[in-house]
């Protein structure tokens, strides 16, 4: 007795030609996988991109808008005017030291202001540099000079014989 099941049970013979239903069943199945991996990576790639939009997009709204600020500007009440200070003694020398002009002038200022301070051989020195810029005309003793001055032009003269003795 035959019974009908027994063909749908019993297994069908390989066909002969196996290499070649292997090899189309390969070749479906690399391309099915090759597009899932392919869908998979573009799906990480806009997963990503939508991440970066959407934090750009939550800093750029919930960004607090700066709140203007209105201020007030008083004019600053008038300082009492502060007679300036004269010059230091030491500043008045660095004048002379960088003046064409007045150069005698301002070492004989500095010399004074040394003196006031109690420096006197920063006085003798100002009073020295003075007579190098000083005229020739003006190393002749006055009456109004001093006992510094007038020995820095008495040894001045005779420095200037010596060397006038040299020359000749």
């Amino acid at each position: 007795m035959n019974d009908p099941l027994d063909d749908l049970l019993t297994p069908h013979p390989a066909p002969a030609d196996g290499a070649k239903l292997r090899q189309a069943i390969l070749v479906r199945s690399t391309g099915v996988l090759r597009r899932r991996r392919r869908l998979k990576q573009v799906a990480w790639g806009l997963a990503l991109a939508a991440c970066y939009l959407a934090g750009m997009g939550t800093t750029r709204w919930f960004t607090p808008t700066p709140v203007p600020q209105t201020v007030q500007v008083t004019p600053p009440e008038p300082q009492p005017e502060v007679p300036a200070a004269p010059p230091s003694a030491t500043a008045l020398e660095y004048l002379a030291l960088d003046s064409t002009d007045h150069r005698a002038e301002l070492y004989r200022a500095a010399a004074e202001r040394y003196r006031e301070q109690g420096d006197l051989a920063a006085w003798v020195r100002c009073q020295d540099n003075a007579l190098d810029a000083t005229k020739q005309e003006d190393l002749a003793v006055s009456p109004d000079d001093d006992f510094v001055t007038i020995a820095l032009k008495q040894d001045r003269q005779k420095q200037e014989k010596r060397d006038a003795r040299k020359l000749d």
